[in-house]
């Protein structure tokens, strides 16, 4: 070997020993970051990302709508929510959610059902503004329905959530059919003093009450069926009243998990003070399982990540 190859052999195990202890550190990776810490508690905030099955187009499509009919769109970050998150939160822990839908401005969350959140592990989410008539002005029923998945996809984005415990609570005429255009995304409702339907409601007499909303999609209608419906009235029905009627229809078409409660609107459910003992010891335990039992969710493409 001549003595150039033996110079450019030794210069290539010199620069080899250098580069070796570099070479051996980038193997092991960065050090590892901790997380970003998120807000627990009860909190007033706001979302940029607006879930894509939020879009007009999208819930005209649920709610069986026509676009012009609509108005403007709205925008989500003009749009705060009220949320609570259990304090002792834990990333290793799936949570569940509570979207709820109110019949008016929400001041808060509800503060008595806070200790209820922190011991099922829920998150309790609403928007500021509301739906319905009763108090105005109002926004329209398709941007409460948006707004509901809107929350559901942003928590998701925050939080370790548990998508088989995922329920709405919505209030008023057009609760039913929020929750029947939103049956991909929740597990579970909370229909309170609603006594709408997209079939007509056939007395005993053969008289009945039209269809009060349009036939959801049937993808929609077959994922409802599984999925749990805890309905509020403050007398129990008559059986040619409609919420009796109602009841005897979903049954029919394979609606499986369907209770009733009779509680006051004075006493139980005046929001914000939601009294915690119905909804921990009675509605919780429904949806819980009842969702333990249906079928899961399809998955629904939202986009984004």
């Amino acid at each position: 070997m001549s003595n150039f190859g033996r110079v450019f052999i030794v210069f290539i195990a010199m620069l080899t020993w250098v580069a070796l202890p570099t070479l051996c550190e980038a193997d092991l990776g960065p050090a590892t970051q901790p997380a970003t810490p998120v807000k627990t508690g009860e909190f007033q905030g706001s979302f940029t990302f607006r879930d894509p099955l939020s879009a007009r187009s999208q819930i005209a499509g649920r709610l069986k709508l026509s676009e012009k009919e609509m108005g403007d769109d709205y925008v989500l970050s003009e749009r705060p929510f009220w949320i609570y998150v259990p304090a002792n939160y834990d990333p290793g822990t799936a949570y569940g959610i509570v979207v709820y839908l109110g019949y008016k401005d929400s001041p808060s969350t509800p503060p008595l059902w806070q200790a209820v959140a922190d011991k099922a592990h829920l998150i309790f989410i609403t928007p500021v503004c509301h739906g319905g008539a009763q108090y105005p002005p109002s926004v329209p029923q398709w941007q409460m329905v948006g707004l509901a998945l809107d929350a559901v996809q942003n928590l998701k984005r925050q939080y370790n959530i548990d998508s088989s415990r995922i329920y709405q609570m919505s209030w008023n005429s057009g609760s039913m059919q929020a929750a029947l255009a939103t049956a991909d995304v929740f597990t579970g409702f909370i229909i309170t003093f609603d006594h709408t339907w997209c079939e007509p409601l056939t007395l005993s007499d053969g008289r009945s009450y039209k269809p009060t909303f349009a036939h959801p999609a049937y993808s929609l209608f077959s994922q409802a069926r599984h999925r749990a419906f805890y309905i509020i009235e403050e007398e129990p029905s008559g059986a040619d009243q409609p919420p009796a009627l109602r009841e005897r229809v979903m049954k029919r078409e394979g609606f499986t998990h369907i209770k009733d409660a009779q509680l006051s609107l004075r006493d139980d459910l005046h929001y914000p003070l939601f009294k915690a003992e119905w909804f921990e010891q009675d509605a919780l335990p429904f949806l819980d399982a009842a969702a333990a039992e249906a079928k899961p969710a399809q998955p629904a493409d939202h986009g984004g990540g």
